[in-house]
């Protein structure tokens, strides 16, 4: 079992990162799997399942940011927390590039060539807001006002397909920088031949070559 003092590593930082996108992935396919049952469930019940799924997702980044960066003194406090605002303002007050960055990753002649993409992807600052949205989906209220106000078509998912897009355009490749113009993760969520999460550590060196460490999940 991982503990916090194993992502002070490279294998440990690799290995909790993997563990979360594993389980990330999982959480996207949820969503995927229980829109298609939305004709054998009441389609509020429906929605509620996705938001958790969106939000537990929230968490998963948030939490991953901090494995990725595990050799960061980050305090008692945030080891503690589960919500993204906290975690992550944290980090960005010690780490200015912490947060994960869509890319596209073409490798032509053997070489690497990497393009950041964030186009329609989710930022930091969405985060917040998909965290905080969803939770007031999932959150019935008080006696007092639980029966007031309007109450959302639950037959529109549109909300869903649109924050699950840009959950999964961040994802599906994406690179963590964890040392500037030096070190960087880059993480698949599918790898081709497993299906598997897969993380190749780059190490860029001062004459032009490169390292490649690769990290996946162990069967």
């Amino acid at each position: 079992m991982l503990g916090k003092d194993d992502f002070k590593t490279e294998e440990g930082q690799a290995k909790g990162y993997l563990a979360l996108m594993s389980e990330a992935r999982f959480r996207l396919h949820a969503i995927n799997l229980s829109y298609a049952a939305k004709s054998e469930l009441p389609p509020a019940i429906v929605r509620e399942n996705c938001f958790l799924q969106l939000r537990m997702l929230c968490e998963l980044i948030s939490l991953g940011c901090l494995v990725a960066h595990g050799d960061i003194e980050y305090g008692a406090k945030v080891e503690k927390s589960y919500k993204p605002r906290f975690i992550l303002e944290k980090l960005k007050e010690l780490r200015g590039s912490f947060f994960p960055q869509a890319v596209r990753v073409h490798r032509p002649n053997g070489r690497f060539k990497i393009q950041i993409n964030n186009e329609d992807c989710i930022t930091q600052a969405q985060i917040y807001e998909l965290w905080n949205l969803a939770g007031s989906i999932l959150h019935r209220g008080s006696v007092k006002n639980i029966f007031k106000g309007p109450v959302a078509n639950p037959q529109d998912f549109s909300d869903v397909f649109y924050w699950t897009r840009l959950m999964t355009n961040l994802l599906q490749e994406h690179l963590i920088v964890l040392e500037e113009n030096k070190v960087c993760m880059l993480v698949g969520l599918n790898e081709e031949s497993t299906g598997q999460p897969k993380i190749s550590r780059l190490e860029f060196k001062e004459a032009g070559g490169l390292d490649i460490s690769s990290f996946d999940l162990k069967p």
